[in-house]
């Protein structure tokens, strides 16, 4: 069978996802009528989706479809079904995502509409560009959206920072490098989080007094980070450090006052 996992993506696609796809189809289909490939695309998402706890295998997609060229076939949905998941209507819906998720999907996706429209940046665009960026950024500063943060200002840094002068331009730089170190120590207190939690392994590697001690720099350098930078996201994964750090001294007391605490940071 040529590409499987086409195959297996599709047919876990929840009725949401399903919906969405379709209604994706339903709009693009007045810019296909004369393309077969198009139709051949939506009979094998039809195929898939109506058949989802079956192995449906190349024979049957060609007999269904009336083509031989699978593997574009496939490839070509594969592109729509992701064109179709990237929809406002999707990303934006709030029984789906978080309001966190939410606002990375949009910032990125504005980020890449920069980018489209500075390739033929002119006169004319310019204004709004420059009002886009800003919307970014100062999005992004409010949802410690730092990795699209740091772009966003490199944008702005090689945009406006030139035309403004060797000043503005370093002033930028400084935010770079300054987020940069943000998403730096956000990740830092992830990693510490998602080791406690995922690497069995690593915590019966450690004796007592050595997990205690991982647990204590740990706090450490998260507690040096959030004074510094006041990242919330921070916050929430020293809260459970500290939580974690009580429970094992069966503190259970100050377990839940941290525990009480995160749920505000939530």
């Amino acid at each position: 069978m040529s590409n499987p996992y086409i195959n297996q993506l599709i047919q876990s696609l929840s009725d949401n996802e399903i919906k969405i796809i379709e209604d994706y189809f339903q709009k693009i289909k007045p810019l296909f009528d004369n393309n077969e490939g198009e139709l051949k695309e939506l009979k094998l998402f039809k195929l898939l989706t109506s058949n989802k706890d079956k192995v449906i295998d190349d024979a049957e997609i060609i007999e269904k479809t009336e083509t031989s060229r699978i593997n574009m076939l496939k490839n070509n949905l594969l592109d729509k079904v992701f064109e179709a998941l990237t929809f406002d209507k999707h990303i934006t819906n709030t029984s789906q995502f978080t309001e966190y998720d939410i606002t990375v999907f949009t910032l990125k996706k504005r980020l890449l509409v920069f980018k489209i429209l500075l390739r033929t940046l002119n006169q004319g665009k310019t204004e709004a560009l420059y009002e886009l960026l800003n919307r970014i950024i100062d999005t992004a500063k409010e949802y410690e959206v730092y990795d699209v943060l740091t772009e966003a200002l490199t944008a702005k840094k090689y945009l406006k920072g030139i035309r403004l002068g060797i000043n503005e331009f370093d002033k930028i730089n400084k935010e770079i490098i300054f987020y940069d170190h943000c998403q730096k120590a956000v990740n830092y207190a992830a990693d510490c989080y998602y080791r406690l939690i995922l690497d069995n392994d690593f915590v019966k590697s450690l004796s007592q007094k050595e997990l205690d001690n991982h647990f204590q720099l740990s706090i450490k350098q998260m507690e040096i980070d959030y004074k510094k930078i006041k990242s919330e996201q921070i916050n929430f994964y020293l809260h459970f450090i500290r939580f974690a750090l009580c429970e094992r001294k069966k503190d259970y007391l100050q377990a839940i006052e941290y525990c009480n605490k995160q749920i505000t940071i939530l």
